[in-house]
């Protein structure tokens, strides 16, 4: 029955949850959990528009679980979504018109917590990094940024490689940046 579900299902990512839980982010289906000892699974995390304060939307692109068991889900095309599985409850993080300090834009592909415990973003326009123990967020690459050089303004995956390091891959594009400035070193 499982395997029913994925034949008619994209996968976007599939990530640990806990010693024989995963989540699977899907492509119009929500998030499943499977046990990874019996492959059963269900719909874990499901749009219900009919509720305040639920899910609201089924493209998962990414997922990233923190440290207290709060799932991170980059709902393309409205934003973040947080949930924490303590209460059930559900954050919202979207891009506000002329705010800097927001989400620089709701599409978002990739999620990644750096050494540090902040957590970057790669969006359709930019990446947002968000500083944990501040609270500020700093995004750079957008068709917002004068600065830029760079005529990608779509991002769509992000690995630390080592501390401090992070490349941000995207279309025609693979860009190295240093997390403690967010600064661009150089662009292949």
């Amino acid at each position: 029955a499982a395997s029913d579900v994925y034949n008619r299902q994209s996968i976007n990512c599939i990530r640990a949850f806990n010693d024989n839980e995963i989540l699977i982010a899907t492509d119009g289906a929500g998030v499943y959990k499977m046990n990874t000892d019996t492959y059963a699974s269900e719909p874990y995390i499901v749009a219900d528009y009919n509720r305040y304060n639920s899910m609201n939307g089924n493209t998962i692109n990414d997922i990233y679980i923190d440290s207290e068991q709060r799932i991170w889900m980059a709902n393309y095309p409205i934003g973040i979504t947080v949930r924490n599985n303590r209460y059930t409850d559900y954050q919202w993080i979207k891009h506000s018109i002329g705010n800097k300090q927001s989400l620089i834009n709701d599409q978002v592909n990739a999620i990644i917590e750096d050494h540090d415990g902040d957590l970057w973003f790669a969006t359709n326009n930019g990446i947002s990094l968000y500083y944990s123990k501040t609270k500020q967020w700093h995004s750079f690459l957008s068709t917002f940024d004068s600065e830029s050089h760079s005529k990608n303004h779509t991002f769509i995956s992000l690995c630390e490689v080592e501390p401090g390091i992070i490349w941000a891959g995207g279309y025609s594009s693979c860009l190295l940046y240093t997390s403690d400035a967010a600064d661009e070193r150089s662009s292949v």
